[in-house]
């Protein structure tokens, strides 16, 4: 199972990290750049400039020009014993609730799960 969730010390899983920064102190197997939103979009959204479908789209769209070849591709390669892991505690205006959409439609035989 793939879960997709936030910084915490008590996850049991392999962290990789799929933010812009991690907490200090905190043991990480990685970072997973090419899914972390661009700091100028996440200030637009975060100073209220722009929607949250505005910022799924944008997000969307920054992960297509980063993977020319198709998301498909880059999702072949994920393992399925890890978490995800950003910032924010509840995932619902986060981009790793939109990243859960793109891995389960990519990658249908993973278990996705978001927290």
């Amino acid at each position: 199972m793939l879960l997709c969730s936030y910084f915490d010390e008590d996850r049991p899983q392999t962290i990789v990290s799929i933010s812009l920064t991690v907490p200090r102190g905190m043991e990480i197997a990685g970072r997973w750049s090419n899914v972390m939103p661009t700091p100028s979009l996440l200030r637009r959204w975060k100073s209220g400039r722009i929607t949250w479908d505005q910022y799924r789209e944008q997000y969307l769209d920054t992960l297509r020009a980063r993977w020319p070849h198709g998301l498909q591709a880059e999702m072949a390669t994920l393992a399925d014993d890890v978490t995800l892991c950003c910032w924010e505690p509840e995932p619902q205006h986060c981009h790793r609730s939109i990243l859960a959409d793109v891995i389960q439609t990519c990658r249908p035989d993973l278990t996705v799960q978001l927290q």
